[in-house]
C-alpha cells in the first residue's frame, strides 16, 4: 500500500507538526531524542559489542569455573547479534521494497532536524532495531540464567532504560522529522514480529541444548 502510495498521508503531516509543535521543555526533548542518538551506526556497534563480548565473557568465567550455565550465556551473545543482524537485513530489504522517500523540508512543511539521509524511510529502521534489540535484551534478563545471576540487580538500570527506548524511539523518530508516524508504526509492527520470532527460536535453541546437554552427561555417568 505505501509503495503504491510514497506520500506522506495527511495523519503523517498533522502528527509531525503536532509533536514538533509541542510546548515541550527543551531538555525533556534531548532525553526523548538521545535514543535516536545512541542507535546511529558508531553508537549502536559500540554497543552492540559491548553486550556481545560482556556476554561471552561471563560465559566464558563460568565454563573455566566448571558451571553448567557457560553454554546459555554464550548462546544469549549468539542470539543478540543474530538478532541485530537479521532485523536490520529485514529493515533493508523493506526499504529496498517499499522505496518510501525521506521527509523532505522543501516538500512539506516541517522541520528536519538531522541530515537528510539518502535511504528509503519505510519501514522505520531505528524503530524496528530498537524494538527486537532492547526487546530481545530485556526478555534475556528475565531468563533463569540471569536470574540467578547475583549481580542481576545491576541489570535494573538497563531494564528501565529497554523499556523507556522503546516506548519513546518512535516519538524520537517523529520530533526529529527523520520518519513519518506510518513509519513508525511499521517499525514497531516488524521488530515485533521479529522479537517474536527471535525468542520462540531462542527458547526452542534452549530446549535442544538442554536434552544435549543431559545425553553428554548421560554418556559420562553411564546412566540411560
Amino acid at each position: 500500500i505505501v509503495h503504491s502510495h510514497p506520500a506522506p498521508y495527511p495523519v503523517d503531516l498533522s502528527t509531525t507538526q503536532t509533536i514538533q509543535n509541542l510546548p515541550v521543555p527543551q531538555w525533556v526533548d534531548a532525553v526523548l531524542e538521545f535514543p535516536s542518538m545512541l542507535n546511529n551506526p558508531i553508537p549502536a556497534a559500540i554497543a552492540l559489542a559491548l553486550w556481545f563480548f560482556g556476554m561471552g565473557i561471563v560465559g566464558l568465567i563460568l565454563r573455566l569455573r566448571g558451571k553448567p550455565t557457560a553454554i546459555q550465556w554464550f548462546q544469549a551473545a549468539a542470539f543478540v547479534l543474530l538478532t541485530v543482524g537479521v532485523s536490520a537485513g529485514v529493515n533493508y530489504l523493506a526499504d529496498a521494497i517499499v522505496n518510501r522517500p525521506r521527509p523532505n523540508p522543501k516538500i512539506y512543511p516541517i522541520h528536519v532536524y538531522t541530515s537528510l539521509v539518502p535511504v528509503p524511510t519505510y519501514p522505520s529502521g531505528h524503530t524496528e532495531h530498537d524494538v527486537a534489540y532492547y526487546g530481545f535484551l530485556l526478555y534475556m534478563s528475565l531468563t533463569k540464567p540471569i536470574r540467578e545471576w547475583r549481580y542481576r540487580w545491576l541489570l535494573l538500570p538497563l531494564q528501565l532504560y529497554a523499556v523507556l527506548d522503546i516506548l519513546s524511539i518512535g516519538y524520537s523518530r517523529i520530533l526529529e522529522g527523520d520518519h513519518w508516524l506510518t513509519d513508525v508504526l511499521s517499525g514497531y509492527l516488524e521488530g515485533l514480529l521479529l522479537l517474536f520470532a527471535f525468542i520462540a527460536l531462542y527458547r526452542w535453541t534452549t530446549e535442544v541444548l538442554a536434552k544435549w546437554r543431559a545425553e553428554k552427561h548421560a554418556e559420562k555417568t553411564g546412566m540411560p
